[in-house]
């Protein structure tokens, strides 16, 4: 073993330094060691590191930027990189301007980069431009107008895109919006506002699209953007909204009529609140218009696992998730996985609805198999 430490395995950053000593089997607690270790040794350990380098202060980002910048062979080596795990609360684009500087230049040196998040750093992508990475398959990143040039240079390789509104950023509305038209040939997965839609949906083959709606009510210039499902392959769809509105699931289903999987998420409920009487109605009656959906969901964004079953068990308003599971079959009859919060996924087997836990906590001695005792005797009460 050489006795010479490594300068640049010294100056990493401790989040990474933990990684590489948990791969090659060495304390956590003896850095000398780790920094004696043989060449072979440091050629394995920093493959792996830096395959996926995580770090959470923005010092020890900095200082991994600079190992990175200083040490150029080790950038071949970075095939998925964030800034997303750095302290929320730093206004980094106003205490330290020169910070994007060095993020650009440290990535530019990054040539196997394949998949990237920087949602946090909406300031980046001005710097970054047009720069182009030549395996990078999935981005994270805010909507801006200078987003545009970054995102056309990506448009053939890319195939997982996460677009994000930066409520936060210091800029007029009219600058969080894309420039015109992207067309992403390879794109399988969007998630993304919804007036983004109609600018990078049409010509891609996704078949995954999640939409983030607006907190107001749709209005006329909306209606385009849902349009732009149409001709677009979707087998799964996710709409995040605030407030319900009908008009969004009866869009939905003049434009996506075939989609096999229904997600909608309500950003403002909490995990164990009851949707509500009208929107039970209002969807019943436009999921019947779907040819093939197989899956739906309506639930909470934030709903959690069942866990405590004897509380769940002696729920009175339990029954309430059990029949609105009924009444929505009742309307699609191709339906065969309903979830509607609570924790719980309903499926469809023999013809009888059953309940399975999502992450069930088998502690209590209270699990799915008096759950499904117990569903079975509702059944038998309501036929």
């Amino acid at each position: 073993m050489s006795t010479s430490a490594s300068p640049s395995l010294a100056t990493l950053p401790p989040e990474l330094l933990l990684l590489i000593l948990e791969d090659i089997h060495l304390d956590n607690s003896d850095m000398a060691a780790f920094c004696r270790i043989s060449k072979r040794s440091y050629d394995v350990g920093i493959r792996v590191l830096y395959a996926y380098p995580v770090t959470l202060s923005l010092s020890s980002m900095v200082k991994l930027l600079k190992t990175i910048i200083m040490v150029p062979k080790l950038a071949k080596y970075v095939f998925y990189f964030t800034f997303d795990k750095l302290d929320t609360d730093l206004d980094i684009p106003v205490i330290f301007p020169s910070f994007l500087k060095l993020a650009a230049r440290a990535l530019r040196c990054m040539s196997s980069l394949c998949d990237l998040e920087f949602q946090t750093l909406p300031g980046l992508i001005a710097i970054l431009h047009d720069h182009k990475f030549l395996r990078l398959t999935r981005c994270s990143l805010s909507i801006t107008r200078s987003a545009t040039p970054f995102l056309e240079a990506h448009s053939r390789t890319i195939q997982h895109l996460v677009l994000t509104k930066n409520f936060c950023l210091r800029q007029p509305r009219t600058e969080r919006r894309l420039e015109r038209n992207i067309t992403f040939t390879r794109l399988k997965y969007a998630k993304i506002p919804l007036r983004a839609a109609s600018l990078i949906l049409p010509g891609t083959s996704a078949a995954t699209v999640c939409l983030y709606l607006p907190h107001r009510r749709l209005l006329p210039p909306d209606l385009p953007s849902l349009a732009a499902l149409s001709n677009v392959p979707v087998t799964t769809l996710e709409l995040t909204i605030q407030r319900w509105d009908k008009t969004i699931l009866s869009a939905v289903v003049q434009h996506a009529p075939t989609i096999r999987h229904l997600k909608v998420l309500f950003a403002r409920a909490s995990s164990y609140e009851t949707i509500s009487e009208a929107v039970v109605v209002d969807v019943c009656e436009c999921i019947s218009r779907f040819a093939n959906l197989k899956r739906l969901e309506m639930r909470s964004t934030i709903d959690g696992y069942a866990s405590d079953w004897r509380h769940l068990l002696q729920d009175v308003y339990f029954d309430e998730p059990v029949q609105t599971v009924r009444r929505l079959h009742a309307s699609c009859r191709t339906l065969e996985s309903i979830h509607v919060g609570r924790g719980i996924i309903w499926e469809l087997v023999g013809g009888v609805w059953k309940p399975r836990p999502i992450r069930a906590d088998h502690s209590d001695n209270v699990g799915p198999a008096e759950l499904y005792a117990w569903m079975e005797r509702q059944m038998a009460i309501a036929n």
